[in-house]
């Protein structure tokens, strides 16, 4: 009786044991105060997606993203971010681009270009490196900052 009432709870709050939503949720609460550098590829590449997802939904751009960025992975060198597998490393790079932090895109790995930029102070992107995103036809603008420099 009591595995029904427990199923009963999950299915009411429509978060079904393995379901994406309650193992979300409980990586959330595993890593509200980061995630230890050292921790393996597979949980690193979890925690840079959970990262993704909590960066799009809050649509924190520009300065107030790069300083949540700077909180999240204070801690992460290009070793660290080299461990994240490069699908899910790219998808953060062009999401932390779109909203409005310069990380460079050419001749450099990704891991490397998002550790300079997370070791740098925030700062506005020049007319040059709009232009060259806007030949990217999927590239996204999310950042107020971006859209007016383009114009």
């Amino acid at each position: 009786m009591s595995e029904q009432s427990n199923n009963g709870s999950s299915k009411a709050k429509g978060k079904q044991p393995g379901s994406p939503l309650l193992k979300y949720e409980l990586l959330r609460e595993n890593w509200i105060d980061g995630i230890d550098p050292l921790s393996s590829p597979a949980d690193l590449s979890n925690y840079v997606s959970l990262k993704c997802n909590e960066y799009s939904s809050m649509k924190s751009t520009d300065e107030d993203l790069h300083e949540l960025f700077q909180l999240d992975f204070q801690n992460w060198d290009s070793t660290t971010f080299a461990k994240v597998r490069l699908p899910i490393l790219q998808r953060f790079r062009k999401l932390l681009r779109e909203h409005g932090i310069y990380i460079r895109k050419s001749k450099v790995y990704c891991s490397v270009a998002i550790t300079e930029a997370l070791q740098s102070p925030y700062r506005e992107w020049i007319q040059s490196e709009v232009g060259e995103i806007v030949k990217d036809k999927t590239f996204n603008y999310v950042s107020g900052k971006l859209q007016y420099v383009e114009e």
